[in-house]
């Protein structure tokens, strides 16, 4: 919960006004705190059924990896290299094709 500091004599407000005047928004944010009140219905804001309230959209590693690796050369390349025995690309086909190993099938 926020509260006003007492005046403008207590200790630390001099370094509370600086930081929340270098951080603007963070301050408009505690200052309209109050009026934003949330019913969490029994729950805390930081539990994970209210996560999607808070936090971006977030694409799971293992797909913004895939997407980075295919960014720059194609399966075709990377197979090539790792034929040529490429420690790189070694990793990234084992990257690319760890689930179909777990399934029992390969990527053509």
């Amino acid at each position: 919960m926020f509260c006003k500091c007492p005046d403008e004599s207590h200790k630390d407000y001099e370094a509370w006004e600086k930081f929340l005047t270098d951080n603007d928004e963070l301050g408009e944010d505690i200052s309209c705190a109050e009026t934003r009140k949330k019913d969490w219905k029994g729950t805390m804001p930081w539990d994970d059924e209210n996560r999607h309230l808070y936090m971006e959209e977030e694409t799971p590693s293992d797909q913004a990896c895939e997407a980075q690796i295919l960014e720059k050369r194609s399966l075709r390349q990377i197979r090539e290299a790792v034929v040529g025995r490429c420690p790189k690309s070694v990793f990234e086909l084992a990257h690319l094709q760890r689930n179909d190993v777990k399934k029992g099938k390969m990527k053509e």
